[in-house]
């Protein structure tokens, strides 16, 4: 299976600025309190990567690129998570939720396409699914 592709821009990324932040941003936040990564292999179950910003950059966009852009999120305090070449963690903050809400009314805004939304929804509700059946309740968070 190949990456899917669901990239915001066309053509090959060549610089981080390429890249807008917001749908980025907005994917991350509809994990709603899931772990978002960078990372993406070939894997025989079509949802395994649901959790993954990379089909969100063109294809054949280098994995370090990808990596360090989300690390430019990380350290502007857009996001948590990690800034070293692990899988990032990519976690929702409240000021990623007001970084959306903020850019998303933009005039021009390049927003997260709605198929990349529903992928990390899938991946919430599998999380949740998950803790619920563990015993540990839900631990939803309220999307704005």
């Amino acid at each position: 299976m190949t990456t899917p592709n669901y990239a915001v821009i066309p053509g090959p990324m060549r610089k981080l600025s390429d890249m807008p932040d917001l749908p980025l941003v907005e994917f991350v936040v509809a994990l709603d309190g899931g772990w978002g990564t960078w990372c993406w292999t070939e894997h025989e179950d079509p949802v395994f990567w649901n959790h993954s910003v990379a089909p969100l950059f063109p294809p054949d966009t280098p994995w370090k690129l990808i990596q360090k852009k989300m690390a430019r999120l990380v350290e502007r305090g857009i996001i948590e998570g990690c800034t070293c070449p692990c899988r990032g963690d990519y976690e929702v903050t409240d000021r990623s939720r007001a970084f959306v809400a903020a850019e998303a009314v933009k005039p021009g805004a390049v927003r997260c396409p709605p198929e990349m939304i529903e992928r990390a929804q899938i991946k919430a509700a599998e999380r949740e699914r998950r803790l619920g059946h563990l015993g540990l309740g839900s631990i939803n968070t309220t999307l704005q």
